[in-house]
């Protein structure tokens, strides 16, 4: 009786989704005594043969949570909440991206504006002397010094 008590909850979670069969079959399995549940499992039958031995030894538990997740995930409930939810993150991602853009751009313009206030883009102003000139001016004074 225990057993299809706890077959049937399991089924009933998987095919709604709803927690609370699994709690259901969950306490079932807990009340259970150790002879009671390897009994449970020996009549088990799974689907894939041998593996179920490797996890007979395995929580009960842990076994019927990585089953109800996966179950989940293959819905098409999920799949298409999956798409949605991947479709709004990349979304946002092309926002930020945006802001992020219009941030530099903004930071571009406050530089110019800082740069045209402090007269940086004026024309050159000709130093007094240079040493171009400084040359210039000894080469002419010793042709100078020389023609005299």
């Amino acid at each position: 009786m225990s057993i299809e008590l706890i077959v049937a909850c399991l089924d009933e979670a998987l095919a709604t989704g709803d927690a609370t069969h699994l709690r259901v079959a969950e306490d079932v399995w807990q009340d259970l005594t150790d002879r009671e549940k390897a009994e449970c499992l020996s009549e088990v039958k799974h689907p894939l043969g041998g593996f179920f031995d490797i996890v007979r030894d395995e929580d009960p538990r842990q076994l019927l949570e990585a089953a109800v997740e996966e179950a989940i995930l293959l819905t098409e409930d999920h799949t298409k909440a999956l798409a949605k939810l991947n479709a709004a993150k990349y979304h946002q991602d092309l926002c930020q991206a945006l802001v992020d853009a219009l941030d530099h751009k903004k930071k571009a313009l406050e530089s110019l504006a800082y740069l045209h206030g402090q007269n940086y883009f004026s024309a050159p102003k000709e130093p007094k002397s240079t040493p171009a000139m400084d040359a210039a001016a000894a080469k002419a004074a010793m042709k100078k010094k020389l023609k005299s």
